[in-house]
């Protein structure tokens, strides 16, 4: 080997070890950066589907207690309509008497009137079909019992109200099951 190979060599291999640990480091940040990326982007994620799932849980709960508070206000309106009628047929008709009635009466359409804005924010199509036509079938039950000629006095129908509780009830559910499920997978 000629006599400035040895003198330059050691130059080359310095050089070269330099190029090798720049570019080692490189690749080292390039991986680390990526994992990070991936880290932060599955937090965003996670995030997001914590807060839409906190959005459609509140949702779900609140419609679930306005349908039984229309419920409710249904059997008010109901009861209060029946003693209108009652005292009204027997030319009993006291204006306590018709306050209570018309109080029930602005009670039940503002606990219909609740329900039917809230069942905008279900996310699920299904379970809000289910919320609004039970809403829709109380407030039916209602006005038959209102308008009718004979006092009636059906109960509120049942099989929609049902219906839209246990929809309500299986997607809280599965919102809960899911979340555990995520926590698992995390852990």
């Amino acid at each position: 080997m000629p006599e400035w190979f040895n003198s330059v060599w050691p130059v080359v291999t310095f050089v070269l070890g330099l190029v090798a640990a720049f570019g080692r480091d490189l690749l080292s940040q390039t991986r680390q950066d990526r994992r990070e990326q991936v880290a932060r982007q599955h937090e965003r994620e996670k995030a997001v589907r914590d807060r839409r799932e906190a959005f459609e849980l509140e949702h779900l709960v609140e419609v679930n207690g306005l349908l039984r508070a229309a419920v409710d206000a249904f059997h008010d309106a109901s009861s209060a309509l029946r003693s209108y009628k009652e005292a009204q047929q027997a030319e009993a008709l006291t204006p306590e008497l018709r306050q209570q009635f018309n109080g029930a009466v602005e009670a039940f359409e503002a606990a219909h009137a609740a329900v039917l804005s809230q069942t905008g924010f279900i996310l699920s199509d299904e379970i809000r079909a289910k919320a609004v036509e039970a809403a829709s079938e109380l407030n039916e039950a209602y006005e038959h019992e209102l308008f009718a000629e004979e006092a009636s006095f059906q109960s509120t129908p049942r099989e929609a109200r049902e219906a839209a509780y246990e929809a309500l009830a299986a997607r809280v559910r599965e919102i809960y099951a899911d979340r555990e499920q995520h926590r698992e997978l995390e852990d």
